[in-house]
């Protein structure tokens, strides 16, 4: 963006802006995206964050969800995550894909974080745009 600003925008004349505020405004609305069930991820792994023994992993006391780099978090949350296939377990469960805003993101990766008693630091935006 700065790019944009520094070759173009930052030498818009009155008329420029005005051309633009009133393009905004001819837009349609959009509906906001809807949103996803404050419970989705304690479906599986429960309010207190445990999980379920051979089927969803905790969330409290997992060392992925608290070590100091976020990059695992940020790729199971937008792309989830299933184990392998084998004779023995042969449809294991998985963690179905959650492609949310940034915004989202950072919130909801920072409450598994900070929450059960884990005291990792919380996720900004800025962290989720530099690992995705």
């Amino acid at each position: 963006m700065a790019e944009v600003v520094l070759a173009s925008t930052q030498h818009w004349q009155v008329a420029d802006l005005q051309a633009a505020a009133d393009y905004l405004h001819a837009l349609p609305a959009t509906p906001a995206p809807p949103v996803a069930a404050a419970d989705r991820c304690a479906d599986c792994h429960g309010a207190d964050g445990r999980g379920a023994a051979g089927a969803y992993p905790p969330l409290a006391g997992n060392p992925t969800v608290t070590q100091r780099g976020v990059g695992n978090l940020l790729q199971l949350l937008k792309h989830g995550g299933f184990g392998p296939s084998t004779a023995g377990h042969p449809r294991p469960y998985g963690m179905p894909p959650a492609d949310l805003p940034v915004a989202d993101t950072a919130a909801v990766l920072t409450y598994i974080r900070q929450s059960w008693g884990q005291r990792a630091p919380g996720v900004t935006a800025l962290d989720v745009q530099r690992g995705r």
